[in-house]
């Protein structure tokens, strides 16, 4: 099946020190295996509280995160009032 990127296409993410292009491609080649309107992208960030408030303000379907950002939110430093089982679930 063709990817068509629209005003529909739901935008997932991973937050990492060094972004590959492995997850990349494996996430985009099953969306669109099963027909979805997804498309992955990889990023990396210098200011992890600035990239969480643009994942909420954007809307963003799916973010996951690997090291060295899962350690600040295994402390929930950025989830005072929920936690991060909050923001993620």
């Amino acid at each position: 099946m063709e990817l068509f990127i629209n005003k529909d296409t739901q935008l997932c993410i991973s937050l990492s020190g060094r972004p590959g292009y492995f997850g990349t491609r494996f996430h985009n080649f099953l969306y669109r295996e099963l027909g979805l309107n997804f498309i992955y992208k990889a990023f990396s960030t210098r200011n992890l509280a600035a990239a969480i408030a643009g994942v909420r303000a954007l809307g963003i379907r799916g973010c996951a995160l690997s090291m060295p950002f899962k350690r600040p939110l295994q402390k929930e430093r950025y989830f005072p009032r929920h936690g991060a089982a909050a923001f993620f679930g």
